[in-house]
């Protein structure tokens, strides 16, 4: 039960698995960072091709595909975006004014209810963050954009990881950012609301890791096993992974920092555990 309720709520998220039409209205799916073990040595895949690491592996291929949808764990960062978030969606009123009969077009009222939202999560980001309240008045439509771009991010993906949270907030935001998408909306604000989720096989694919995800080393390390085995099992895919710097001078080994490999092996560890014990 509990992993049908995360299937359904990344379905509304656009995050749905091969095979599932989520409608066009949603977002995009995640693409796979992987293939599986049988097409590795037939072709060129993204595990052998992108790193010339040398490590153990594992056949596992659904646990592979689980980690293909899996989102980032939020930094400290993004949980304060997603306290101001949260709390701009509790003041706003948007569906009452949009989704009501009224003389003035549905366009309009679409407009000024995202505009008051924008305003709205502003001025509670200055309150949140005094010493950023210059960069946030200044900021260039841009720069708007990628705040929040990544603010609604945020949600979704909290919401992915967290089923039981938001339950009024992010059926609000999801109409928001779905009127959003409209050629009306967009040209008044400016910028598109919507932002690919940050996922782990993302974050792979960008640093040129997906390899990372058929290491034998990574179920054992965001597993159900002692504290001692997951421990050794993570300083081996440090030193496997983590890339090393000498004298300022990047050598060759590794694909992630630190903090990255981190944050991939606890998303994945926080996603098994709640599967597990919901």
């Amino acid at each position: 039960a509990a992993a049908t309720s995360i299937l359904q709520v990344v379905a509304m998220d656009g995050l749905a698995p091969p095979g599932i039409d989520i409608g066009a209205r949603h977002c995009d799916a995640v693409e796979p960072a992987s293939v599986p073990p049988q097409q590795q040595e037939s072709s060129s895949c993204e595990a052998s091709s992108s790193s010339s690491l040398s490590f153990p592996r594992h056949s596992n291929a659904a646990f592979v595909e689980r980690c293909e949808y899996v989102p980032l764990r939020l930094s400290a960062e993004e949980r304060v975006r997603l306290g101001t978030l949260t709390a701009a969606l509790k003041v706003s009123e948007y569906t009452d004014e949009v989704d009501t009969t009224s003389r003035r077009h549905k366009t309009y009222r679409i407009v000024d209810g995202l505009e008051d939202m924008v305003r709205i999560s502003t001025g509670l980001a200055m309150c949140g963050s005094p010493a950023k309240t210059k960069a946030l008045s200044s900021m260039s439509d841009a720069q708007r954009a990628h705040f929040f771009k990544e603010t609604f991010e945020i949600g979704r993906r909290h919401k992915i990881m967290n089923p039981e949270k938001m339950r009024t907030e992010y059926g609000k935001m999801m109409y928001m950012l779905q009127d959003a998408r409209s050629k009306a909306a967009k040209d008044a604000l400016g910028f598109d609301a919507y932002g690919r989720l940050k996922t782990v096989p993302a974050l792979l694919n960008a640093k040129d890791a997906g390899g990372l995800l058929w290491d034998a080393r990574l179920p054992v390390a965001c597993g159900a096993a002692s504290a001692d085995d997951k421990a050794k099992a993570r300083a081996d895919l440090a030193d496997a992974w983590v890339l090393k710097k000498n004298n300022n001078d990047t050598t060759s080994q590794g694909k992630l920092a630190d903090r990255e490999l981190q944050l991939v092996v606890d998303s994945i560890d926080d996603a098994r555990c709640y599967l597990d014990f919901n």
